[in-house]
């Protein structure tokens, strides 16, 4: 077995890495409100990893803050109000964010973004004709295939039962506030 020699001398840094300077640390404070990081980065002639390394330091010194703010409450109720109505670039776009703060956002408040039933820009079939063929299968006891030729004169094409099942179990409109309602 080998053993390694040990590299360099302690307490010393090595020769690539250059220790920042007070001129470099305001020069990035300086910076950073109105510039992204590889600018500062071409300018302070370091590497991107070194100065979002630098960026995280001053901010753990509470020498720099974050750029974006914070959403204000406000804007968090209207987003909670929009969430099915808008889509989520949408909603970004009104608050001024990205879509992930959006996102993140929402999801840690236990909000969801997802469209069921009639608000889903893609529905065919309506939410009336869910709890139609829910009615009947549940209440009545109907099959799926009965089901499907009962509705045969409302739902264009003609249905199937295949399609009459897929119907049954899709979520609506209502689903979705249920979703959010109640506990996992």
């Amino acid at each position: 077995m080998y053993a390694l020699k040990p590299m360099g001398i302690p307490g010393k840094a090595p020769a690539h890495v250059k220790a920042w300077t007070q001129q470099e640390d305001d020069l990035l404070i300086t910076l950073y409100p109105q510039h992204t990081a590889r600018d500062i980065a071409g300018r302070l002639g370091r590497s991107y990893e070194g100065v979002c390394g630098r960026i995280s330091r001053l901010r753990e010194q509470g020498r720099i803050g974050i750029k974006q703010q914070r959403l204000s409450d406000e804007m968090i109720a209207t987003l909670i109000r929009n969430r099915h109505t808008r889509s989520l670039k949408e909603l970004a776009h009104m608050a001024k964010v990205s879509t992930r703060t959006v996102t993140n956002r929402l999801r840690a408040l236990g909000y969801s973004l997802i469209k069921c039933g009639d608000l889903h820009k893609n529905t065919v079939y309506s939410d009336r004709i869910v709890e139609i063929i829910r009615q009947l299968h549940d209440e009545e006891g109907l099959t799926f295939r009965e089901i499907a030729q009962r509705l045969s004169h409302e739902l264009q094409p003609n249905p199937t039962p295949t399609l009459a099942q897929r119907l049954y179990w899709r979520c609506t409109a209502s689903d979705a506030v249920f979703r959010e309602l109640l506990p996992d």
